[in-house]
């Protein structure tokens, strides 16, 4: 969740142009306790398990095809997925922590 803040002055730049300024404040998200991993909603655990999975080695470099370019842009693009969802959830998940509950659902078959 991104709280907009805009401030507008009426001075001038030198193209005569009026100077509007924006201010981004993310709110600062808690830790998912580790026992509450266990109820997350199927829809955010489909979405991180997708993201999980196109995070591991193999898949983000597709077996050793991709340039370590290409590999950055992906992961960091893979990343922000991650944070964006964290935002909708309304709190910050472990990528070890979910990797955890990721096999035990696995493990259950559920």
């Amino acid at each position: 969740m991104k709280v907009h803040y805009q401030v507008q002055t009426n001075s001038k730049t030198l193209k005569g142009e009026e100077v509007q300024l924006e201010v981004q404040f993310e709110k600062k998200l808690k830790p998912l306790p580790k026992k509450d991993y266990a109820l997350l909603p199927p829809y955010f655990f489909e979405a991180f398990s997708r993201i999980y999975y196109m995070m591991q080695p193999e898949n983000l470099s597709c077996d050793g095809e991709l340039s370590r370019r290409q590999i950055a842009r992906r992961k960091a693009r893979l990343k922000e997925e991650w944070r964006l969802l964290e935002q909708q959830l309304g709190y910050k998940v472990s990528f070890n922590s979910f990797e955890d509950e990721f096999y035990r659902r696995l493990d259950c078959g559920r």
